[in-house]
């Protein structure tokens, strides 16, 4: 879709890649056309209107738990192999 909205000339910028739920980048989408501005304006604006909680989370968001980090070697760092170099 080509919206008539476009950033200002050198405006910085970072590229990113997200993987979504189809609901929610559907909902982006939408969001997008009913308002005729490109989806980085939407995840922008998004992000520009949350209020950060107490916590530092910002209010009303429910993020999942991690998880503990599985081991990949049942050594210690003592133990482990060392790289030698030429």
């Amino acid at each position: 879709m080509t919206t008539r909205v476009r950033r200002r000339r050198g405006t910085p910028t970072e590229g990113t890649y997200y993987r979504l739920r189809p609901d929610v980048k559907q909902t982006i989408a939408n969001w997008s056309e009913q308002f005729d501005v490109p989806t980085w304006a939407i995840i922008e604006a998004m992000v520009d209107a949350t209020t950060i909680g107490e916590n530092g989370i910002p209010e009303g968001w429910v993020l999942p738990m991690p998880t503990e980090p599985i081991a990949m070697f049942d050594v210690t760092p003592e133990e482990a192999p060392h790289r030698r170099t030429a």
